[in-house]
């Protein structure tokens, strides 16, 4: 017979509310100093997933409540909210590519496997390769111009390498942050930068990479007769069985072009300033 999680059968503590969902959050116990608490609940359809349909009643009433557990991460408090409200897409049922148009920029949503995207877009930027990539690879200012983006630091590599710590905005609406642990390889030979996950709660899968391409003098420049790059992003991700796609694919598509848009800007801002 199918085990439920040790977690999600420990009773809640009665002193657990919701009230003390806050960001950061302090220990639930005082002697539990190098933890902090993450509370999330899921969706009816995700139970079917996990559990079966034949035990949906009794584990969809237990997982309906906040539950408790300790993030690997000291010092980090992951805020996941009720997501009752959040329907569960079919996925049988959803396409296998999706466009949509933001402004200049076009978004591409594919499915590439059960509860996994490939978000894909690019945008033309009036501004030389060299300080696109400059920008982007001063990681531990991208929350200063990035909007979904609360933080964004470096952290001690053991090999040497690039690992930088986000934390971003899921929703607004359900108080939902994400902390992503991610190492990064950058490719200057050919223009581009990859970032894997190292670490994270809501997601088992997360691939990005960034390309950078010289589209001066090109038609992709429009007519533009200064420096142009092309900046394109793609993103495969999957999250865990009980975080809902449907909400981590809409926001994401919103968020893209926002954020591309972003770096746009402050791109042809440093270009205008030095020239």
């Amino acid at each position: 017979m199918l085990q439920m999680p040790a977690f999600l059968l420990a009773p809640i503590p009665a002193s657990t509310s919701r009230n003390v969902l806050r960001s950061p959050c302090t220990p639930t116990n005082a002697n539990a100093s190098t933890a902090r608490t993450v509370r999330c609940s899921v969706t009816p359809s995700a139970v079917y997933g996990v559990f079966g349909r034949e035990r949906q009643w009794s584990v969809k009433q237990k997982l309906r409540k906040f539950v408790s557990y300790p993030s690997r991460e000291k010092g980090f408090f992951c805020d996941v909210r009720n997501l009752a409200g959040v329907e569960e897409v079919d996925e049988a049922e959803v396409p296998a590519v999706r466009s949509q148009v933001y402004d200049d920029i076009t978004v591409t949503v594919e499915k590439t496997g059960w509860r996994q995207r490939r978000i894909s877009g690019q945008v033309l930027i009036h501004a030389p390769v060299e300080v696109v990539w400059g920008l982007l690879t001063q990681y531990e200012r991208l929350a200063d111009y990035i909007p979904n983006l609360v933080q964004s630091r470096l952290l001690e590599h053991p090999d040497g390498g690039i690992r930088m710590e986000q934390v971003g905005i899921l929703s607004r609406k359900f108080g939902l942050k994400v902390r992503i642990v991610l190492d990064v390889f950058e490719d200057q030979d050919n223009s581009q930068i990859e970032f894997r996950k190292h670490e994270s709660l809501e997601f088992r899968q997360f691939v990005g990479l960034w390309t950078f391409r010289d589209a001066t003098g090109t038609e992709e420049a429009h007519g533009h007769t200064g420096p142009c790059t092309v900046l394109a992003y793609a993103l495969d991700v999957k999250p865990i069985p009980l975080f809902p796609i449907s909400l981590v694919e809409r926001k994401l598509m919103k968020d893209l072009p926002r954020n591309l848009l972003a770096i746009r800007e402050r791109a042809q801002e440093l270009t205008m300033a030095d020239a």
